[in-house]
């Protein structure tokens, strides 16, 4: 107790050098205390090792602090992609990179419900019905090629919110037209890469020739299309997994992790909704070329908003180094899996995206992507990269193209754990399993064995055998071929299986 109430003696501290650093006399110093002080935050600091860092540029980061302060519950990296969304679809077709990219954002949010994430959306509504941009924003199903076209057609520049993305992949395989499927294809190959659409007739637009330019075949000229999904629960097995990495669609999306319900901040109501930053609003109106106060489109605006006109867009020069975080991670993934190549692909265009529609904001008229802006890009990009990883490793459905009844099987085996489970058990307690005949549980076991997703491993006492999910061999290094096992496991019957004794409370 002594030892902890024995206090140091306080020693002054002597400022006079740092006084001396702000200006030369008390006056000067005075001021350059309050211009710091007027500042914003430099830092945020976030629990369990959450990094987040505050955009470069001030009005971002008031904008930002919006999303922040919009809702009874908000994360920080889903208020900065709800951000870069905006301001990628408000430069859009009307700035492109000296490497020749557009601005267009596919930012799918990783979250533990998908009402987590709606705020996001909701946000971007109101900042851009605030700046007279509400035609910009489609926020009901693209469920057909026609509606795509249709909306790029009317919107070359466009932000799609996607609130149930990760639903609408699953769904795509189950339909029978497969016209999701072929609408989310279409949105993640040449809708995403910005490229001219060409279209085969006036029918794909529910139009007719003579609504058009006069040609039998239409072009939508260099679209923009920013997507905000939402992808949460278990609905990550479907989009990290090997249909998806094959389509290509993993390579447009850079993912926002926000799975952590730690990382999500709780607070009261406000009573009132905080209107959108005034700057924020301006500068917005200010990127699709609107003087200050005017209401109307002039006549550049109306050649610019006209899908079927080649756009003019103003060029970012770029200062910062972006080609060398590129190299480095090209050399760091190459030799990885291909959807963690695909996720890295993602990362590298969608940074000079992002570069490109910040320097955009920070100056409308003479935009440069300088050193500050790639940092802060890469930084961002590369944290989300690297969670993103950790997420795919750990949700991906090994065979996204088996029906539901085979993933609800592996995954109940998988709870298991290390100990296994026998198949008595799964009977009892997977509905699906239970509701299937004998002859097509058999095949559905077997199926798992031939893909090795499962193994077959003897009890403890050797009497019976259980099936144990093929990750938890793997990491105890036990990897066991489940072939000369499978006659037992076939046709035993259900009540031959026991389970794992250390283990029976565990799965009873």
């Amino acid at each position: 107790g002594k030892m902890y109430r024995s206090v140091e003696p306080k020693q002054e501290t002597d400022l006079s050098g740092i006084l001396r650093q702000l200006g030369d006399t008390d006056e000067d110093q005075r001021r350059r205390l309050k211009e710091l002080a007027a500042q914003p935050e430099i830092e945020r600091v976030e629990p369990a090792g959450l990094r987040v860092e505050p955009f470069p540029i001030s009005g971002l980061e008031a904008f930002a602090r919006w999303f922040d302060d919009s809702s009874d519950e908000t994360h920080p990296l889903v208020s900065q992609a709800a951000v870069l969304s905006v301001v990628s679809v408000a430069a859009g077709r009307r700035y492109v990179s000296q490497f020749g990219d557009c601005t267009g954002l596919y930012l799918g949010i990783l979250s533990p419900a998908g009402a987590q994430a709606r705020y996001a959306g909701i946000g971007c509504n109101r900042v851009l019905m605030a700046a007279g941009l509400r035609s910009m924003v489609r926020a009901t199903r693209l469920s057909s090629p026609q509606q795509l076209y249709a909306l790029l057609g009317s919107r070359p520049a466009a932000l799609y919110l996607a609130d149930d993305y990760g639903d609408q992949v699953r769904i795509a395989r189950r339909q029978p037209s497969g016209l999701l499927e072929q609408t989310l294809s279409l949105i993640t190959g040449t809708v995403a890469s910005g490229a001219d659409l060409l279209l085969d007739n006036w029918q794909e637009l529910g139009l007719r020739q003579n609504d058009g330019d006069g040609s039998s075949y239409p072009t939508i000229y260099s679209p923009v299309l920013s997507m905000l999904g939402t992808i949460s629960g278990v609905q990550c097995g479907k989009v990290f997994g090997a249909q998806e990495v094959s389509r290509g669609s993993i390579d447009s999306f850079l993912f926002v992790p926000a799975t952590d319900v730690d990382h999500w901040r709780a607070r009261a109501r406000a009573f009132v909704p905080v209107e959108p930053p005034d700057e924020v609003v301006e500068r917005l109106r200010t990127l699709r070329g609107f003087a200050p106060e005017a209401t109307t489109q002039t006549a550049q605006q109306l050649f610019e908003e006209n899908a079927w006109l080649q756009p003019t867009p103003i060029t970012v020069r770029f200062t910062g180094d972006v080609q060398r975080v590129e190299k480095a991670w090209l050399s760091q993934y190459q030799r990885q899996s291909p959807t963690i190549r695909g996720l890295a692909a993602a990362a590298r265009s969608r940074l000079r995206r992002i570069c490109t529609a910040m320097a955009a904001f920070a100056n409308p008229k003479a935009p440069v992507a300088d050193q500050a802006i790639v940092s802060w890009a890469t930084g961002w990009v590369g944290y989300c990269l690297e969670q993103t990883i950790i997420e795919a490793d750990l949700r991906a459905a090994p065979d996204d193209d088996k029906p539901d009844a085979y993933q609800q099987v592996l995954e109940f085996i998988g709870t298991a754990g290390a100990a296994g489970v026998a198949k008595h058990r799964v009977v009892n307690g997977c509905w699906t399993f239970r509701s299937m005949s004998t002859e097509k549980r058999d095949a559905l076991i077997n199926q798992m064995l031939d893909d090795e997703v499962v193994q077959v491993m003897p009890t403890l006492s050797g009497r019976g055998k259980v099936l144990v999910h093929a990750r938890f061999l793997r990491a105890n290094g036990e990897p066991v071929s489940a072939r000369d096992d499978r006659e037992d496991v076939v046709r035993t019957g259900s009540h031959d299986f026991e389970p794992h004794e250390s283990s029976v409370s565990g799965t009873s």
